[in-house]
């Protein structure tokens, strides 16, 4: 097969011409397909800045590749991803012929800047008054500014099992200079802690921590003007929790004082049958919260005859012996045996 490339224009219709040969006991055949032809997209393509991205600044400066036969262009911009989408809202700026659009400096849109922590949606419809499906609506693309205060905190919030030695870290705030950490074992410290100080690097090493043991910390973000308070993020130290499914039923286990036990077990809710303790003594353990429901994707609901997970959490409290039973039942059926 030959190929003699070219460029192509965005107002070109493209052709191809496709062969194929097969060689089948020694005889050749080949097919021919001719004139297979291909339309250039009508919508624009390419945004800028990229659809999802981070855009750390409070000026835009938008851009695309407009669609084959666009004369110009139809463009709405909003903070609303359904105002964008269906074009209402205040969202419209108007036709245009460039293939640019400007946000966040005076006197033009946004003129006190973009947001920063916020998500901006945009859209270009296509126009040519000369065609008949003219104009064609686009996608709805969006970017978003990094909110002002520390995020994405390494380890993550509310992680287990963290290294006793473990380096926290983030990702600074907006045009953030310095960051003040607080750091320690109580919630109500962490969140109301003031008079810290400010270092330059977005890392922060606590010293060797404590085994089974949840830290708070939070960090604070100075941006040379303002002081943007952080929230106070969590984890927990390794061996803080011991593990247990269905396989476990009937062995032993022993717990420290403080430390959590962490039952999982099978189940499927939309059936009526949950899981429930027979027997309440939380003198010796006592359950933290309430039980929760893991189905098998996390991201979508849980449909009717798909299981999932419950997930039972119980705390030792004092020292002593009990023995931990776990019904499968549905809970308005008196008299009934639990099927588990």
């Amino acid at each position: 097969m030959s190929w003699n490339p070219r460029t192509v224009e965005m107002s070109d219709t493209v052709y191809i011409g496709l062969a194929v040969t097969s060689h089948q006991s020694g005889e050749v055949r080949t097919f021919t397909f001719d004139n297979v032809s291909t339309e250039l997209p009508k919508i624009a393509l390419r945004p800028s800045p990229a659809d999802c991205s981070l855009h750390e600044d409070t000026l835009v400066n938008l851009g695309w590749n407009p669609g084959d036969g666009a004369v110009s262009h139809d463009v709405y911009f909003g903070d609303n991803f359904a105002n964008v989408t269906n074009g209402t809202g205040y969202t419209f700026y108007g036709n245009q012929l460039e293939t640019f659009f400007i946000a966040g400096v005076p006197e033009i849109l946004f003129p006190d800047g973009l947001v920063p922590g916020r998500t901006y949606y945009w859209r270009i419809d296509e126009v040519n008054d000369t065609e008949p499906n003219s104009p064609w609506k686009g996608d709805v693309w969006s970017f978003t500014l990094p909110p002002r205060t520390a995020y994405a905190p390494d380890p993550a919030d509310a992680a287990e099992s963290v290294d006793q030695n473990v380096d926290l870290s983030w990702t600074a705030g907006f045009v953030a200079k310095l960051h003040t950490v607080y750091f320690g074992d109580n919630f109500y410290d962490i969140n109301n802690a003031v008079g810290g100080l400010p270092q330059g690097a977005a890392t922060y090493f606590p010293g060797p921590l404590q085994l089974a043991q949840t830290y708070y910390w939070r960090v604070d973000e100075f941006d040379a003007i303002d002081t943007h308070k952080g929230d106070v993020w969590s984890f927990t130290t390794q061996g803080a929790f011991v593990h247990v499914d269905e396989y476990d039923a009937g062995s032993q286990v022993e717990l420290e004082q403080g430390q959590i036990l962490v039952v999982t077990l099978e189940s499927d809710p939309t059936t009526g049958y949950r899981w429930e303790q027979a027997e309440n003594q939380e003198s010796i353990l006592e359950q933290m919260g309430e039980t929760e429901f893991k189905p098998p994707d996390k991201d979508e609901p849980p449909l009717v005859g798909a299981g999932g997970w419950e997930i039972f959490r119980f705390k030792a409290i004092s020292a002593g012996q009990m023995t931990l039973q776990l019904v499968y039942h549905r809970t308005w059926e008196e008299g009934v045996e639990p099927l588990k």
